[in-house]
């Protein structure tokens, strides 16, 4: 029998079920005191974990099912809470393993990356480059940390603990001494991807900074996009995110695509908080210096405050770069289905080595392969070098001038970024070796005006519409109605859970209002709807 097909998955955030605090805290405490203590935690580092799951646990248990026999009295279904935090620990065993892998072959390779990628392989070991690069500013080999964060995977237990069916997700707890269940509407919000093929995994918790998360997984059909033989030639950067161009067929390439005003006007947000954290940076680390020194007369105070700064800035500068890589990833897909597009070819920068910038390739590229992959678009990574100098058709390599053009004996003259597009876009994929770069036609006048993406509406206006038709068409009551909050997303309205009640002005994940045809799963779904009413019979299942 041929095995099912593997779905691509992607995942919303809810918050922990109150009911499942108690036996996480219970899982966190035993997981404290196994790493707090240095015989469990040298008997543990010295394991060799396996591919054999069964034989995992059997020596981690050995280990640490004395503690666990303090701990378990706590919890329901023991042996198989039991087994998700056997698991984390396994989990945490091979991680440090492969870290040791990692460090034990590169520096016996000579330093050499791709020596050490080589090697690491046939240990089927598969480490990126960024990975390794990381590995080489380390000076001895990772021990096993003494202090985790505990996941609550209901995917390492079974059917007993964690339930679903179409409708709700159940979560066995032990409240008040009897063995019942916790129960949840499967409710999925309208922020998931359009290809959700109904399918809802078991999701995982965490506790960080006092509050319980988790992540609710689920499956995806990805489009099924016809082979047109159209090429889009992508060519990423940091003053401007993404430059594109279509190839054609025949030869002919399209208009060249750059970013959309909203998505420049982010990038400039970006370059503003470089110049903050830089300057904060640098008066932080002079001020240190001078302490560290010997120097008196420093306010220490004024130093944390500082230091509390810098960290701000530089995790508002890293949620800022994430977000730029999604805007543009959206943005490239969106291109490329107006275009019928069924390849993206990317620059391969695996092998660079990140400068004093924040502009991170690798996160870019994540982001378009993930995006891609929903969309049906296959995504691959050419040779980049001298993308932006070398003449596509005649190989002539010619530097640009400070007005970013570059200037060919022929008389043609590119935009630096338009000609490393176009260049994506021509040159073959990796694996392709013995076929020749593609054909292409060049204009008599090359430089043509760049096309930019516009919305036709702004989300303001689709979220009042949303909150609108939702008000008409939904029986709530009147103090329900009271609670209703747009979301951060266009398209999803949270309430209240039933029984709950909402406390600082917080609404549970859980109970997100779903208004579209094909996700009818919210209670508080209305029965019938008319014209611009949201349609809402549970009958559609």
């Amino acid at each position: 029998m041929a095995s099912k097909k593997k779905m691509p998955t992607r995942s919303i955030r809810v918050d922990m079920p109150d009911e499942l605090r108690p036996i996480y805290d219970v899982c966190q405490a035993a997981l404290d005191e196994i790493l707090s203590t240095d015989s469990l935690h040298q008997a543990l580092s010295a394991l060799m974990m396996t591919k054999n799951r069964q034989t995992n646990r059997e020596e981690i248990v050995s280990v640490v099912g004395s503690v666990w026999d303090k701990y378990k009295t706590q919890v329901p279904s023991q042996a198989r809470y039991g087994r998700i935090l056997f698991r984390h620990i396994e989990n945490m065993l091979k991680s440090r393993g492969r870290a040791v892998a990692m460090y034990t072959v590169l520096n016996t390779s000579g330093g050499s990356l791709a020596q050490a990628q080589s090697t690491l392989a046939k240990m089927e070991i598969y480490a990126t480059m960024t990975e390794l690069r990381a590995v080489e500013k380390w000076d001895s080999p990772p021990a096993l940390p003494k202090s985790s964060i505990f996941v609550m995977n209901m995917g390492d237990g079974d059917n007993e603990i964690c339930h679903m069916d179409d409708q709700e997700i159940r979560f066995k707890v032990l409240p008040g001494g009897g063995e019942v269940y916790a129960t949840r509407s499967m409710v999925i919000p309208t922020s998931v991807r359009e290809q959700w093929n109904g399918v809802v995994c078991k999701p995982s918790f965490t506790v960080r900074d006092g509050v319980g998360r988790g992540t609710l997984p689920y499956e995806c059909h990805p489009d099924v996009v016809e082979k047109t033989g159209r090429i889009m030639g992508v060519d990423l950067g940091d003053l401007q995110p993404y430059t594109a161009v279509v190839l054609y067929k025949d030869g002919t390439y399209s208009q060249t695509y750059i970013p959309s005003r909203s998505l420049r006007r982010v990038n400039e947000k970006r370059r503003v908080l470089r110049q903050e954290r830089n300057y904060l940076r640098s008066r932080v680390f002079e001020v240190e210096g001078y302490i560290q020194s010997g120097g008196t007369g420093a306010n220490r105070d004024r130093q944390d405050i500082r230091w509390s700064g810098l960290r701000g800035v530089e995790s508002k500068l890293s949620r800022v770069s994430k977000a730029i890589a999604e805007l543009a990833a959206a943005e490239l897909i969106y291109i490329a289905r107006q275009e019928l597009v069924d390849e993206i070819h990317l620059e391969d920068l695996r092998w660079a080595k990140g400068g004093n910038t924040d502009w991170t390739p690798g996160m870019m590229r994540d982001a378009i392969i993930s995006a891609a992959e929903l969309a049906g678009i296959k995504v691959y990574l050419v040779n980049p070098s001298y993308s932006s100098k070398e003449h596509p058709m005649t190989g002539e390599r010619s530097e640009p001038d400070k007005d970013r053009v570059v200037r060919f004996s022929d008389g043609s003259e590119y935009d630096r970024d338009e000609l490393a597009a176009i260049n994506m876009a021509v040159r073959r994929r990796r694996g392709e070796r013995a076929k020749k770069n593609r054909k292409i036609q060049l204009r008599d006048k090359h430089t043509s005006t760049p096309k930019q993406l516009k919305r036709k509406s702004s989300r303001r206006s689709e979220r009042k519409a949303l909150v609108a038709s939702i008000k008409r068409a939904n029986d709530m009551t009147s103090s329900d109605r009271a609670h209703l909050t747009v979301g951060a997303r266009p398209g999803v309205a949270y309430m209240p859970r039933p029984g709950r009640k909402v406390e600082s002005g917080y609404v549970s994940p859980w109970c997100v209002l779903d208004t579209r045809e094909s996700l009818l799963l919210g209670r508080y779904a209305p029965i019938s709807s008319q014209d611009d009413q949201v349609s809402t019979d549970l009958s559609r299942q």
